[in-house]
């Protein structure tokens, strides 16, 4: 039987994402350790209360990523910019295809601008598997990036 396109294009979004969620956990790992913040572990459960922590907070990806950045060696820091667009994209955006084996367009628009009551295109891209390898490939090359320096500096941490 013959793989479905479509499979394969939510296979590698999966992939982005799941890596995309690992990455911003070892970002806020790392920004916790960074700060001698208590390890709150993720043994919690509904209804359990805990300080507010790198591990706790509403920081976005971007946000966390460019704090990570700021503390690190020009060496390890990671290029957030296009994972943070493709994210937003995929978070944000209206995505339109004309059958399931086709590949999916993805229109984003901005924040409405008060004064002109009008929005911009941010994003409008055909995720091509291409598209979708190169934003797996990018997205795994920042995890890898982190968990190097978390393991450069809190020895134990990524196994």
């Amino acid at each position: 039987m013959a793989e479905n396109p479509s499979d394969k294009h939510a296979l590698g979004i999966g992939k982005f994402w799941a890596n995309l969620t690992s990455l911003e956990l070892l970002l806020r790992i790392y920004l916790m350790k960074k700060h001698g913040q208590n390890e709150v572990g993720l043994e919690l459960n509904a209804g359990d209360r805990c300080e507010i922590t790198f591990l706790t907070n509403y920081d976005t990806f971007g946000t966390l990523a460019r704090k990570y950045n700021q503390l690190v060696p020009a060496d390890a820091r990671i290029d957030e910019k296009p994972i943070e667009h493709f994210r937003d994209a995929l978070a944000h955006g209206r995505s339109v295809t004309r059958d399931p084996g086709s590949p999916m367009k993805i229109v984003k628009f901005s924040r409405p601008d008060p004064v002109s009551n009008t929005v911009t295109v941010a994003f409008c891209e055909v995720i091509t598997a291409d598209v979708i390898k190169n934003a797996v490939n990018g997205v795994l090359g920042a995890l890898v990036m982190v968990a190097r320096q978390l393991e450069r500096e809190f020895e134990g941490t990524v196994s």
